[in-house]
């Protein structure tokens, strides 16, 4: 079953739109339960949870599920470059972010990868961190 079909997950839609940040981590966690679910989707919905504890202002529990998501499984980067666009975006931690960045390309350049059906290329990557370590220094520099 995909996330679309899974009732918990339409769920969590519809409260996320209502402001029911509790109901929506409740419906995330229950996709989790799901025996089936494969290291992508993990990885995406932990992070979701992660931006509903944003949402409720608690960033701690955040960040920690931004990073349970690198942690998923899932053998991509994508994951390490939605927390480090998290710590710049939302968290405006920039010294953090930029850290994240070189682990990215560190990663990227001792794995290089090509493009495929279920993820992007080590260079996608190198270039995303690029683009994100250049925003978080310009930022730094007008704060």
């Amino acid at each position: 079953m995909s996330l679309a079909e899974d009732p918990n997950y339409r769920n969590y839609a519809t409260h996320i739109v209502v402001k029911d940040y509790p109901a929506a981590r409740a419906d995330l966690e229950a996709c989790l339960i799901n025996p089936s679910i494969d290291p992508l989707h993990k990885s995406m919905l932990l992070q979701r949870i992660g931006g509903v504890y944003f949402l409720e202002n608690n960033v701690e529990q955040s960040l920690h599920y931004y990073e349970l998501g690198e942690k998923s499984g899932w053998a991509s980067l994508a994951p390490y470059l939605s927390t480090a666009k998290f710590l710049a975006e939302k968290l405006h931690d920039y010294e953090r972010s930029i850290a994240k960045c070189d682990e990215i390309i560190q990663l990227a350049t001792l794995s290089p990868t090509k493009k495929n059906a279920d993820d992007e290329s080590s260079d996608y990557y190198i270039t995303q961190a690029n683009e994100l370590k250049t925003f978080c220094l310009e930022h730094k520099a007008g704060a």
